[in-house]
């Protein structure tokens, strides 16, 4: 727009076309200018900022998806922009002399010189140097905005062909001015960007390579949807979940957009970007969860593919365990304790407690108490010590007369208790004997109906019916075996533990009487309460 003149601009433009067709035949003829060019992918990378770059946070009107929050950058992006702008040949990394060709479609209004770009601007130079290992965006981008009318007539009209079209304004005075370039679009579902992508594959089918369409609600929802109008017009958008699997679609297409070693560093960067977003940043740790899922069968998906071709799969992202092993933690299935973890899956094995509720309320009932004494018992110790410390010491002379009477009375003591008459070893054995006999009969004679047990042919309790039989004064206490309930659970199914308690039932009735329709609702009904009788229909 500086050159006002329509005359001139058609002059620079022509003379543009002119060297653009002197480059293509240097490529035609395999000049040694066209060895140096063959290096490089000529491809201009066009993409949207909101929902394709950074995730909006349903932050109205610039986008819809609310998977992240708001502003963060998506896992993998910058790596895939980065790889289609290196393409399948040339260098692995991105030569840090080189001018890239990363353009960015935006909906923002242009209002007044720099006042609205300068904050996207802002946003590109710190991702430039985002990350310790220097992987952010690897160029400073060029930048088309949109105008004032067409974000009037989305926000008051909730009309989004105007940003359509003035998307592909853009991208036809920008693709006039690199009639040598190829192009691929990266875009979202929210907006018009899939209707402006197939604007711009109308206008210029063989110089638009590529459209990947980052899905951000349901694809039938999307603006300018129509399957069919594309099948005939051969427009095919790529839609995706996640950067990882554009990347794969752009290694595994023919001819390919990215080499193999590409999409090992997509994968690899998109780790490392999941990583990087802070706990603050995510919605809910249930959003974080399913991010992380996702990420997780997109990079297996391109792990299956990498070691299909004998390249080295991308680790997976593990999740951080919440409950420690060994605590007891609340389950849908009651309460457990937590065996081990699995980081992937971000699943824990857990021990169920499926004993009834009122043994699982006495156990704890108990747990208390005993915990309660041991902390009165520590607290007693710790007294004591407090007074002995206090305490003044004898003199050396009295505390060894002291400790000779202790000796004296100990000895007296001790002959006092030989005269009395010990019990005999043989007389005990005999009463043990006899005890124990009695309780096998008992059990022998009436296991199924006194202590709930069954016996084996041989008259002896089985194993699996049995786990302890112990005396407790003259009786048995027979334990029924109960085999371990253990269970996967996932993390984000998993309570921290609370105390067991017996439901408290309420004192209305649960019963009401059975009608079976045929009564007139105009009758006068019996306001007296009648009682149930036996054989009377309820419900």
């Amino acid at each position: 727009e500086d050159i006002r003149s329509e005359l001139v601009r058609q002059d620079i433009l022509s003379h543009i076309r002119k060297e653009a067709k002197v480059q293509q035949a240097h490529m035609d003829m395999g000049t040694k200018k066209s060895k140096e060019r063959r290096k490089r992918a000529w491809r201009k990378v066009l993409s949207d900022v909101d929902d394709t770059l950074t995730c909006s946070g349903g932050s109205y009107p610039t986008g819809i998806d609310k998977r992240f929050g708001r502003k963060v950058v998506y896992p993998g992006v910058l790596a895939f922009y980065r790889e289609l702008d290196l393409g399948a040949n040339g260098p692995e990394e991105w030569p840090a002399h080189r001018v890239g060709n990363l353009v960015f479609l935006s909906a923002r209004p242009h209002v007044y010189k720099d006042v609205a770009e300068k904050p996207s601007f802002a946003k590109f130079e710190k991702l430039r140097h985002r990350g310790q290992d220097g992987r952010g965006m690897h160029t400073i981008p060029s930048l088309l905005a949109g105008d004032i009318t067409s974000g009037r007539n989305y926000i008051v009209n909730n009309d989004m062909e105007p940003l359509a079209l003035k998307k592909l304004e853009n991208f036809k005075r920008y693709a006039a001015i690199y009639p040598e370039f190829t192009h691929v679009f990266i875009c979202d579902n929210g907006q018009g960007d899939v209707r402006a992508s197939e604007l711009m594959f109308d206008a210029y089918p063989q110089r638009l390579e590529a459209v990947y369409v980052h899905r951000v609600q349901e694809v039938g929802k999307t603006h300018g949807y129509a399957p069919e109008r594309w099948r005939q017009m051969g427009f095919k958008p790529v839609f995706f979940q996640t950067y990882p699997d554009a990347a794969l679609h752009a290694a595994r297409r023919k001819p390919p957009l990215i080499r193999l070693s590409g999409l090992q560093r997509v994968c690899q960067d998109a780790v490392k970007d999941f990583y990087l977003i802070q706990t603050k940043q995510w919605p809910s740790q249930s959003h974080k969860a399913n991010r992380r899922d996702e990420l997780n069968q997109g990079l297996w998906r391109c792990n299956h593919f990498l070691d299909s071709q004998g390249l080295e799969p991308v680790p997976l992202l593990e999740a951080e365990q919440v409950w420690k092993t060994g605590s007891r933690v609340r389950t849908p299935y009651g309460i457990a304790v937590v065996l081990s973890f699995d980081p992937i899956f971000d699943l824990y094995e857990v021990e169920i407690d499926w004993r009834p509720l009122n043994e699982q309320v006495a156990s704890y009932e108990d747990e208390k108490t005993a915990a309660l004494k041991e902390s009165k018992a520590k607290e007693t110790t710790a007294d004591n010590a407090s007074l002995v410390r206090e305490k003044v010491l004898e003199t050396v002379h009295e505390a060894s007369e002291e400790r000779d009477g202790d000796v004296t009375n100990l000895l007296e003591t001790n002959e006092s208790s030989l005269d009395n008459e010990a019990p005999s070893p043989t007389k005990t054995s005999m009463e043990n004997q006899e005890k124990g006999t009695s309780l096998n009969e008992k059990i022998h004679r009436n296991g199924n109906s006194e202590l709930g047990i069954g016996t084996q042919s041989d008259g002896s309790m089985s194993s699996n019916q049995i786990t302890q039989a112990a005396f407790v004064g003259n009786e048995a206490v027979v334990t029924p075996n109960r085999s371990r309930i253990i269970a996967r659970v996932r993390g984000s199914c998993i309570t921290k533990f609370t105390p067991p308690s017996i439901p408290v039932l309420r004192r209305t009735s649960l019963f009401s009487f059975w009608s079976d329709g045929s009564r007139n609702s105009d009758a006068p009904r019996n306001k007296k309460k009648v009682a149930f009788k036996t054989g009377d229909k309820c419900s």
